[in-house]
């Protein structure tokens, strides 16, 4: 049986991520957000050719674990006033439980070392059970954000976690 191996996905990927991000984002926000939100959130942020840029543009940091020719969990950010920001972090559901997303956060961490960045940030849902799992992993709620998106509002935390000094 094979390993799952942390890659750099390339645009050849593209499709599998998105596919990734529907099934995660299918599985969590049905009763957090509307339908017709996921809907659109999903079509603005994981459409074909915006991922394919993002695949292929260098200051763009993108990790994804694979197990089986199948993206179990995969990790978006950039640098970003002083930190990594990773605007997305999808596990297969069917994976969760399994450290892969620490996994994930941890290669983000070590990007955020080689730029020399003070540390993560990401914005999380108030209501996705993902903020449970990013407190335990010591991130801090920075700030509480409605952020207006078309016609909805985005009810987020801003969250930040401190790399160590050494």
């Amino acid at each position: 049986m094979q390993k799952p191996a942390i890659i750099q996905p390339g645009p050849q990927h593209a499709q599998a991520l998105i596919n990734l991000a529907h099934t995660t984002w299918q599985a969590t926000y049905p009763g957090i957000i509307s339908q017709e939100q996921i809907d659109f959130m999903l079509e603005r942020f994981y459409n074909l050719p915006l991922v394919e840029t993002q695949l292929t543009d260098s200051s763009q940091f993108i990790r994804a674990i694979e197990h089986n020719q199948t993206f179990m969990a995969y990790i978006h950010a950039y640098p970003e006033n002083n930190a990594i920001k990773v605007s997305k972090l999808y596990v297969l559901p069917t994976a969760h439980k399994q450290g892969l997303g620490k996994i994930l956060l941890q290669e983000a961490e070590q990007e955020a070392r080689r730029q020399q960045l003070k540390g993560i940030r990401l914005n999380v849902n108030r209501y996705n059970p993902a903020y449970q799992f990013y407190l335990h992993l010591g991130f801090v709620v920075e700030e509480t954000i409605d952020i207006p998106l078309d016609k909805y509002m985005l009810n987020d935390y801003i969250m930040f976690k401190p790399l160590p000094t050494t």
